[in-house]
């Protein structure tokens, strides 16, 4: 399994099998044809401030801190948009971007053309054409039958994926940068590398007046204490009680992303430059899939890097309500992949593993298996999704418990972001840390596991220390 478990990272099939010079491969299959070119940009995130001013619809996924290959290896851009589903979890819409035309569509069967998961010319890295965007939480009510109490009180979208005609991939082990065409042609890709824009000036953005809570301190106390009580009553093990903020801004969201990257940098960034903008800074994976492998990289259990001056690793290491808090996840997510795997391939190859995210320490566990035959991506995301880090055990009931106790809907918030490939590779992470744009507002949240020894006090300051850094950086526009 460990021989296994690096090889998936360290070895790409277009670097070891397809490599000519600057042209790397064409892949036909059908209408779909894919060209993979070597790229001569020196930075990445340089050509997308230029490329945003040039293309709507763009977005960013970008590895951040150090180099790792097992979770913070590829950045990805999407530049030109050729297809977008968007809409709420019962109401979806297809969108050509050339013609405008617009269609009432079921994603998840839309999803399921674009995102292959067994084909047998999978390319086991991010280097493929594919699909960027996010899956709101509230689709949710897709999967599984729930109550449905909260009233949406936004705008923003519970899905917005866009398949591209031309995206970027970033390899930070081997410092290389591809273009991945889907109908286009490659003079684009020169033309793109050689514009000039006008002197880059910083986009202004602001925050105007003070942020707000949406649940005071004593509600959401009250909501953990009414959580605890139904732990106690054999309810559930354990739920994710999340409340939320919101506040107005203008300007350009792209200036507090440019803020957000330097001070917090995680594995998984996102930038979505949409009819709804999203930023996401989150440090925890949800799905990765590389044909028909799968992991999965549930987090529980959160402290400060120091206390009183000295490491605290080994505090939360030794945490028994923290590990408990992640067992109790690990185990939930290894019977919802358990449902789409091979029968005996399911496997734990790190269990609360402590990790360093900026200026915290998470544990983070590792879930492995091998999906089935014949399985889709629909399949999938009906097995496992929302994750079980931002839910709870078992997984329906403390969902309903949520829906009982929160007082606003999560939207794209306990979702999911990334990259949804055409040749077998989607690597996505839960949407935390996140904030999402509505017109002239924005919102965001934080939350955490409830268990039965939990503390309403020490869980409200824990949600604070998770959102630390998105409280400093919008402070710093106000």
């Amino acid at each position: 399994m460990t021989q296994f478990y690096c090889t998936l990272y360290y070895e790409s099939t277009i670097a070891k099998h397809i490599r000519k010079g600057n042209y790397i491969a064409k892949i036909d299959k059908g209408a779909n044809k894919m060209k993979i070119i070597k790229s001569n940009c020196i930075d990445m995130y340089k050509l997308y401030k230029k490329v945003k001013k040039i293309y709507k619809h763009t977005s960013i996924l970008e590895s951040l801190g150090c180099s790792d290959v097992k979770t913070s290896r590829y950045s990805i851009m999407g530049v030109i948009p050729d297809k977008i589903l968007k809409g709420n979890y019962n109401s979806t819409y297809l969108i050509d971007v050339k013609s405008g035309n617009e269609l009432k569509a079921n994603w998840l069967k839309v999803m399921d053309e674009w995102t292959l998961c067994n084909e047998e010319n999978c390319i086991s890295s991010p280097i493929q054409s594919g699909v960027i965007g996010y899956i709101g939480y509230e689709n949710k009510f897709l999967f599984e039958k729930l109550d449905c109490t909260i009233k949406k009180d936004h705008n923003v979208p519970d899905v917005y994926l866009v398949k591209y005609a031309l995206i970027m991939v970033f390899d930070r082990v081997t410092n290389e940068k591809y273009w991945v065409l889907d109908g286009v042609d490659e003079n684009v890709c020169q033309d793109i590398e050689n514009m000039e824009i006008k002197k880059d000036e910083k986009d202004s953005f602001r925050v105007e007046k003070e942020i707000n809570e949406d649940f005071t301190k004593s509600q959401y106390l009250d909501i953990i204490t009414k959580t605890k009580k139904y732990i106690a009553d054999g309810d559930i093990f354990q739920a994710n009680m999340t409340m939320r903020f919101n506040g107005n801004y203008s300007g350009e969201t792209f200036e507090l992303y440019r803020h957000l990257r330097k001070i917090t940098p995680n594995p998984f960034f996102a930038f979505f430059d949409f009819e709804y903008p999203l930023i996401s800074t989150s440090p925890e994976r949800f799905i990765l899939l590389n044909g028909r492998e799968i992991f999965t990289n549930p987090i529980k259990g959160t402290i400060k890097r120091q206390i009183g001056g000295k490491d605290a690793s080994s505090i939360l290491k030794n945490s028994e309500k923290d590990r408990a808090e992640n067992t109790m996840i690990v185990d939930l997510m290894r019977n919802d992949i358990g449902r789409i795997c091979e029968f005996g391939t399911v496997e734990v190859p790190v269990l609360c593993g402590v990790k360093k995210f900026n200026s915290i320490y998470h544990l983070e566990s590792i879930i492995y298996g091998k999906i089935r035959e014949n399985i889709k991506f629909s399949d999938i995301l009906k097995a496992t999704f929302p994750g079980g880090s931002i839910t709870g055990a078992p997984k329906i009931r403390a969902m309903n418990i949520i829906e009982e106790l929160e007082l606003k809907k999560r939207g794209c918030y306990c979702g999911i972001t990334g990259f949804f490939g055409s040749r077998g590779w989607v690597d996505t992470s839960i949407a935390i840390r996140t904030i999402y744009f509505d017109k002239n507002k924005f919102y965001f949240h934080g939350g955490g596991g409830i268990v039965a020894d939990s503390k309403e006090e020490s869980e409200y300051q824990e949600l604070l220390l998770k959102l630390n850094s998105i409280n400093y950086a919008l402070k710093k526009f106000i």
